[in-house]
């Protein structure tokens, strides 16, 4: 049997709560720390909530629009503070420096999302680094 730590949430559970809390429509949210999304998310932009190009339409479709949150320490009250700020701008996230944060209808439709979201992120930077 799993100790009861096995079922603790992680340190960043109110980033998902908060989606919840403002997007009541949604009912799963995936955080990682994929490579590409970290690289993306360190460059500068001018619109802060949709900072991934649309080469290709499948991000748009499938995910809309992605905002990034500064960079605060993973865990911490500020990174939760101005997350909240931003949940409602965009539909995914890219914490500075730290990873990307999705919701979706379902746990598959969170996959997808992710999924896409590091792969237009991948296109992103090797395009901008040829």
């Amino acid at each position: 049997m799993p100790s009861s730590s096995a079922n603790k949430p992680g340190k960043e559970w109110p980033l998902h709560l908060n989606i919840y809390r403002k997007k009541p429509e949604k009912g799963a949210v995936i955080h990682t720390h994929g490579c590409y999304a970290i690289l993306w998310s360190f460059e500068c932009f001018s619109d802060e909530t949709d900072v991934i190009p649309p080469l290709t339409p499948y991000l748009k479709m499938k995910l809309g629009t992605v905002g990034t949150v500064p960079y605060e320490k993973p865990g911490s009250k500020e990174l939760f503070d101005s997350f909240s700020e931003r949940v409602e701008k965009s539909d995914g996230y890219l914490l500075k420096q730290h990873g990307a944060v999705v919701p979706g209808k379902d746990l598959w439709d969170a996959f997808y999302c992710i999924e896409e979201l590091e792969e237009s992120a991948k296109i992103a930077w090797l395009i901008k680094k040829r």
